[in-house]
């Protein structure tokens, strides 16, 4: 629970607050490739924490993410004509280029022009490419030191065909969304069946793990702070002969990979990046690191029938929806088949009835919280002391060195005494699931 003071801080990513400021120390995905396809195709607009920008390919290929309007008279450059290395506004010309500076000033005398262009320059973002997405960093205040580079995620660097990238527009805050995928125990729930499957002779683990989160709603919960943020470990009982581990990694300030994933399995992650403080894009990841990805896999995640992700139409809305009360079936909930426990089918839309139920800006001021919400609370308290550290002038250490994200999430199965920490060195070589850049696991 919440005071109102901390959770309008913890929610508000506006300029000037405190975690919008954090906020903005840091990568955030904001669009895929595929919507700038093609040097000089039309530009895009992309509102990022409470601020608006228009995103364009220039003749060269490279990307920029610019402020939205001409400082001149105020047009929106999205109308602009995005051609010869600029974006060229077409009330009177003027044109910037990636990184801001306006280049050509073409309704005012050369000397006059060459006066006025440096004070003409409009806000730039930083901007990387990477496995299919687009993301860009505000960029740092003069005199304060950030990592070079994008944070290395344990997908980053890794071929195209090992990753499928998606997203989908959410219309709430950031933070409950992010908060229900570290709240590992909802599974056993919303996204399970109504009656635990019956146990089977030489059952592998892969199956035999949706019968161990059937049974056992209330997992064992094990915390581990590290630079990036926190690992999370759900210990279940795996038949009382050990325990069934789902992993999980929270890297600040808004992603999360996600478990249900053996050695050799496809891995999936997620990052809520903020619009404004009441609507949110939410990416999706699914990343293999010892094989490509099949042409099937990534059709099905592409059309919503496979890896949590919703399908969209062309504006990357779900179909499932507040509109249509996320299509929910009440005969489906009512026959106890698998996964019918909510009425409602697919992993994601399941997820949003309930974030969307919650509010847009969900109330933590009046919650019962119990032993399985511990990453819940430790996931608003690290926002909210990093976010205040960052006013104070300490850098968070998630800030200083890109490979800290580089961790490990999934599934693991161990003899019911071992530590969490031990679970981490064997699955992942480390205490804290740190994996080495060139790790297959």
């Amino acid at each position: 629970m919440l005071t109102a003071e901390d959770n309008n801080r913890l929610t508000g990513v506006s300029a000037g607050t405190p975690v919008g400021e954090l906020m903005r120390r840091y990568w955030h995905p904001v669009l895929l490739s595929t919507e700038l396809p093609n040097p000089d195709c039309p530009p895009v607009r992309v509102r990022l924490l409470g601020e608006d920008f228009v995103a364009f390919r220039d003749t060269s290929g490279q990307l920029g993410i610019v402020e939205s309007r001409c400082p001149h008279r105020k047009v929106e450059l999205y109308f602009g004509r995005n051609e010869e290395c600029g974006l060229r506004c077409i009330f009177h010309g003027w044109k910037f280029d990636v990184n801001g500076n306006c280049v050509d000033m073409p309704n005012t005398t050369e000397a006059a022009a060459e006066r006025m262009k440096p004070r003409a320059a409009i806000k730039a973002l930083e901007v990387v490419e990477s496995n299919g997405a687009i993301w860009a960093r505000f960029r740092a205040p003069e005199g304060e030191a950030l990592s070079e580079g994008l944070s290395q995620f344990p997908f980053i660097g890794l071929p195209d065909s090992h990753v499928h990238v998606s997203k989908f527009l959410q219309k709430t805050n950031w933070a409950h969304p992010l908060e229900g995928a570290i709240d590992t125990s909802h599974f056993t729930f919303l996204h399970g069946p109504v009656v635990a499957p019956e146990r089977h002779e030489n059952e592998s683990p892969q199956q035999a793990r949706f019968r161990w989160i059937a049974e056992d709603g209330a997992p064992k919960m094990h915390l581990i702070n590290h630079d990036a943020g926190m690992a999370i470990g759900a210990a279940r009982s795996a038949d009382g002969e050990g325990s069934y581990w789902r992993i999980t990694q929270f890297l600040m300030p808004n992603m999360v990979l996600t478990p249900h994933a053996f050695p050799g399995e496809t891995n999936f992650g997620g990052t809520w990046t903020p619009v404004d403080d009441e609507n949110t894009w939410v990416f999706n990841y699914a990343y293999n690191l010892q094989r490509p990805l099949t042409d099937q896999e990534r059709d099905d995640y592409q059309s919503g029938r496979r890896g949590g992700i919703p399908a969209t139409d062309e504006n990357f809305y779900p179909l499932a929806n507040p509109s249509n009360e996320f299509m929910l079936d009440r005969e489906f909930q009512a026959s106890g088949e698998p996964f019918s426990f909510s009425g409602v089918k697919g992993v994601k839309e399941q997820d949003s009835v309930v974030q969307y139920s919650q509010g847009t800006i969900h109330d933590r001021t009046n919650e019962l919280l119990v032993q399985t919400d511990r990453a819940v609370v430790y996931f608003r308290r690290h926002i909210l002391e990093a976010a205040q550290a960052l006013a104070d002038g300490e850098i968070p250490a998630s800030l200083k060195c890109a490979d800290v994200f580089r961790v490990g999430s999934g599934d693991s199965i161990s003899d019911s005494d071992v530590t969490f920490e031990q679970v981490l060195e064997e699955r992942f070589g480390s205490p804290s699931g740190l994996i080495a850049a060139d790790a297959s696991s």
